[in-house]
């Protein structure tokens, strides 16, 4: 069973927002210890939730056929906060990217290619 798992199975939910562990739910039936604990554990908690998160993309980017890596690479500053969007909202975002990735993708690249030249 994993930490979010053992966390879950409290009633709370657990994802993560600028850095730090977000529980919601009934958060007032933590035990002292449990609260030490899931501070322990917030480094691990956090991968676990990136992980998560990477893994829903994993099965969209195969859903609408778009390269996992680039879903990835685009939205590697925002997969920590992506914890908190649901199924039905990720979907929306890979279909947005889907829509206009050919103009996230030039507005980067000559947004990068202008810097400093």
């Amino acid at each position: 069973m994993t930490i979010i798992e053992r966390i879950e199975q409290l009633g709370i939910r657990v994802s993560a927002e600028a850095g730090q562990v977000v529980l919601e739910g009934n958060t007032q039936a933590l035990t002292d210890e449990q609260v030490v604990w899931i501070r322990e554990h917030k480094p691990d908690i956090l991968r676990e939730l990136r992980d998560r998160v990477a893994a829903r993309l994993g099965v969209l980017a195969k859903t609408y056929h778009v390269p996992l890596d680039d879903l990835l690479d685009w939205y590697r500053d925002d997969i920590e906060d992506m914890t908190r969007i649901d199924d039905e909202g990720l979907a929306w975002l890979v279909r947005d990217y889907m829509k206009f990735r050919s103009f996230y993708r030039r507005e980067s690249h000559t947004l990068a290619s202008g810097i400093g030249g």
